[in-house]
């Protein structure tokens, strides 16, 4: 089974496609901030069901025109696995990490802050992202990207345990 950092990984380089029948992605940020929320805590969030791609079917354009990626800027040419189930926990997870993307030609936008001390996550509000106690999630989650890679700093220690992280 691969860790969040690898599903991570292939997320962004396109390698989860939906086929065009599919609902497009509908969660709201609520939703998407209680998903990150039972990652951290380590709850259920069920599986993710997917069919790995035949080669031959995503190099006929014809074919590839079933399926599209999670994201419009992702490219198609890419897919390996098509989501069965599990598109939107997905989509959701690459909307955190971005900050923001465009899915069916439609921007969305995401705010999502952390409370070490308190173990809380919320959309931004004024009064949050003026707390100093508060962290915007995408931010920390991209400035570690390089910070991960050099010092082999695990995802989820930086995910479960931030502050002993950033006093390293």
């Amino acid at each position: 089974m691969p860790s969040l950092e690898e599903v991570m990984q292939q997320i962004e380089a396109g390698f989860y496609v939906v086929p065009e029948i599919q609902r497009p992605f509908v969660w709201r940020n609520t939703q998407v901030r209680d998903l990150v929320a039972s990652i951290y805590d380590n709850d259920p969030i069920g599986g993710i069901v997917y069919w790995e791609i035949p080669s031959k079917v995503m190099s006929d354009e014809n074919l590839r025109d079933l399926f599209r990626p999670l994201a419009d800027d992702l490219p198609p040419e890419n897919g390996r696995y098509m989501i069965i189930d599990g598109q939107q926990r997905l989509t959701s997870l690459l909307l955190v990490k971005r900050g923001e993307i465009t899915t069916g030609g439609r921007k969305r936008r995401i705010k999502l802050y952390f409370n070490p001390v308190e173990e809380v996550f919320e959309l931004g509000s004024r009064r949050i992202q003026r707390d100093p106690f508060w962290f915007n999630v995408t931010e920390v989650i991209n400035s570690t990207d390089i910070y991960m890679n050099s010092s082999k700093v695990k995802y989820r220690d930086l995910v479960m345990n931030p502050l002993e992280v950033i006093q390293k």
